[in-house]
């Protein structure tokens, strides 16, 4: 027995005997040799080839598509200012408007400054005062560029009248704007005549009442011809040398508030404006309202009813240059030239006329805004002022204050729904023939 068993040992020792060793030694072992002479049985740890072909090398592929390192000598390739890999952009201001604009640059990198020195800012610089006669509303950054009145910029001059003879001298101005006026209380001479006579403006006179049931349709298609947003409108070339007065009266019956504060204690005599303006006949004579007069002659309300005075030449040409308005108060500058000598006439006269616009006051044709409404005379009575008028230029000078009540007076008290604003204020100044009714010339303010 004891035989067997050793014989059955040395066949299984002559076994193993035959078997080959692996790399570790170990017979009939399972470890290998990698390439790089590593021996296990981890097939997870076998070294590789680099980028290079180089075993277990450490030579890779850098974001550049290039192999770097190991045996190979080349450097990673690194990110510009830009991060773009392997690039070579210089970055920078590439806006040429801005102040740091670098012209080598090739990529904008946000640095660029705004008009206002502000980096990467988008503000628009300019005037930002709305007073500055360069004043820009869509400027965000006021870069000092406003204009004075003097038109210096980034100036802080006063305009005004440095005259101290002059009756608007202001001793704080700095800059004369050339506005001095001068208190001519009788016509001076201050130039020669004109060379040539010049074109005649026009003037229509409406006559009318808040008691005319159809003066509110005439009225409005009258006004309609000025007004540059209405269909009827005459254009500019026409409106613009129109001047309008719309008188408000005592008939068909009393008890308009535009008329009323005029009235005079005789109701109809020589201290009432509108007796002696349309009854008396010294100037016209009307039979009910609503009447037109345009230039003096009766007319009746059409788009062309100006055309005729505006073709016309006159000699005599008008300024209101100096003319000032405010508040109540109205100074009027007025100059008269001519271009011939007109005192043979004897019978011109010179008419000023404060008008106002925008009043609202319902009254029994229910018409309830009214424009152009006379006021009263500036001229001294109501029937203008005779002129005598020579081939020279003469000025002078007119002072007035409307009532602060208006159209409230010692005889009527209860108006005060009449609704009007001084900043509406204008002034019609016309020379008109007493004996043939004719207007030589009319200017407005």
């Amino acid at each position: 027995m004891k035989k067997t068993v050793l014989f059955i040992a040395l066949l299984i020792g002559f076994a193993c005997e035959d078997k080959e060793k692996d790399c570790a030694g170990v017979a009939g072992g399972t470890s290998y040799e990698d390439e790089c002479g590593g021996c296990d049985a981890n097939v997870n740890n076998d070294c590789v080839q680099d980028c290079a072909d180089v075993w277990g090398g450490t030579a890779v592929v850098d974001n550049c598509e290039q192999c770097v390192g190991g045996t190979t000598g080349v450097v990673a390739c690194n990110q510009d200012c830009a991060d773009v890999w392997g690039g070579n952009n210089i970055c920078g201001c590439t806006d040429s408007t801005s102040s740091n604009y670098d012209s080598t640059a090739t990529h904008d990198d946000g640095s660029c400054l705004d008009c206002a020195g502000v980096e990467g800012g988008n503000n628009i610089c300019g005037c930002t005062d709305s007073t500055s006669s360069n004043y820009d509303s869509t400027a965000t950054h006021d870069d000092g560029s406003c204009l004075d009145c003097a038109g210096v910029e980034g100036g802080n001059n006063i305009c005004g009248c440095i005259d101290s003879t002059a009756t608007n001298f202001n001793p704080e101005v700095t800059y004369d704007d050339g506005s001095c006026s001068y208190s001519y209380l009788e016509w001076t001479v201050i130039g020669s005549g004109l060379d040539a006579d010049v074109q005649k403006n026009a003037l229509t006179e409406f006559v009318g009442s808040t008691n005319c049931p159809y003066c509110p349709a005439v009225d409005s298609l009258l006004l309609s011809y000025l007004n540059p947003s209405h269909v009827n409108y005459v254009g500019s070339s026409i409106a613009d040398r129109w001047s309008l007065i719309n008188y408000h009266t005592y008939s068909p019956s009393r008890g308009d508030p535009m008329y009323e504060f005029h009235r005079g204690e005789s109701e109809t005599g020589e201290d009432d404006f509108c007796y002696v303006r349309f009854e008396e006949g010294s100037w016209y004579t009307i039979y009910g309202v609503p009447t037109t007069f345009t230039n003096g002659i009766l007319s009746s309300v059409y788009p062309e009813m100006a055309v005729s005075s505006l073709g016309e030449s006159t000699p005599v040409q008008m300024g209101l240059n100096g003319t000032t308005i405010n508040g109540l108060d109205i100074q009027i500058e007025i100059t008269i030239n001519s271009s011939s000598d007109l005192t043979t006439e004897n019978s011109l006269y010179l008419f000023i006329a404060a008008t106002i616009d925008s009043v609202n006051y319902t009254g029994y044709n229910g018409d309830p805004h009214h424009q152009d409404v006379f006021l009263g005379w500036i001229t001294d009575g109501f029937n203008g002022e005779l002129l005598s008028i020579t081939h020279e230029e003469k000025i002078k000078t007119y002072t007035w204050q409307m009532s602060s009540n208006w159209p409230q007076n010692d005889y009527e008290t209860s108006w005060s729904q009449v609704e009007w604003d001084p900043a509406n204020l204008h002034i019609v100044a016309f020379i008109q023939d007493q004996t043939s009714k004719e207007i030589l010339q009319v200017i407005s303010y």
